[in-house]
C-alpha cells in the first residue's frame, strides 16, 4: 500500500528530527494518525449521515490497541458504535493515513497516563453481553462455537432468564467453556 510506505518514510524522517530537537521540557513523539474530519466517518469514510463524535475514552482505546491517534472531534457512523464503544470490526477498519509530531508537555503526559490507567481499570476481559466485543475466533476459542452458532444456542434457550449476577449469554458462555475444557460442574 502506497499510503503505508508514505507513513513509514514520514515516521523515519520525524524520528531523525526528534532526536535533534528534543529537550528536557517537552517530548516530541512521531505518531500515526487518521484524517482530521468532522464531515466523514473515520471508519468507513462515509460523508454526511448520522455521524457521532467519538468519545475521548474510545479515542484513547484505539491508540492503545492500534497505535493510531484519533484527533478530538473525529466522528464515525452510529452503526460502528455499541453503547458508545467502537465495535471490534470497526476498530480494526480504522487506518492511519498521516504522520505527525506529537509534542507532549509534562501535564499532558500526566493526563495521557491517567487515561491509560482508566482504560486498564475499566477494561472487561470477556464481554458476551456486548455482541461486538469479541470476534468469531474469540468465541470459538472460548466456547468451541462460532459466534453465529453461539447466538443460535442463546436464542434457543427459553427456560433461562437474566439474573442480577449474570445474563443468559454469559451463563451459556460459561457452560460452553466448561464443556470445552472438561471442567466439572459445581452446583
Amino acid at each position: 500500500m502506497d499510503t503505508n510506505n508514505n507513513v513509514t518514510e514520514k515516521r523515519d524522517e520525524i524520528i531523525a528530527q526528534t532526536e535533534i530537537q528534543s529537550d528536557t521540557s517537552t517530548i516530541m513523539i512521531p505518531i500515526e494518525r487518521c484524517t482530521k474530519s468532522h464531515r466523514e466517518c473515520i471508519v468507513c469514510g462515509l460523508r454526511g449521515g448520522s455521524l457521532k463524535v467519538l468519545p475521548k475514552d474510545q479515542r484513547t482505546f484505539v491508540f492503545v490497541k492500534r497505535r493510531i491517534l484519533i484527533p478530538a472531534g473525529s466522528r464515525c457512523c452510529a452503526d460502528h458504535l455499541y453503547n458508545r464503544h467502537l465495535n471490534f470490526d470497526s476498530m480494526n477498519q480504522i487506518h492511519a493515513d498521516q504522520m505527525e509530531v506529537f509534542v507532549c508537555y509534562a501535564n499532558r503526559l500526566q493526563e495521557i497516563l491517567n487515561d491509560f490507567r482508566l482504560i486498564c481499570v475499566n477494561q472487561r476481559t470477556f464481554d458476551f453481553d456486548n455482541p461486538y466485543s469479541l470476534n468469531d475466533e474469540d468465541y470459538y476459542n472460548i466456547t468451541g462455537l462460532h459466534k453465529e452458532q453461539f447466538d443460535k444456542v442463546v436464542n434457543s434457550v427459553n427456560s433461562m432468564r437474566n439474573s442480577n449476577n449474570r445474563s443468559v449469554r454469559v451463563a451459556v458462555a460459561i457452560f460452553c467453556a466448561k464443556m470445552r475444557l472438561g471442567v466439572r460442574m459445581m452446583f
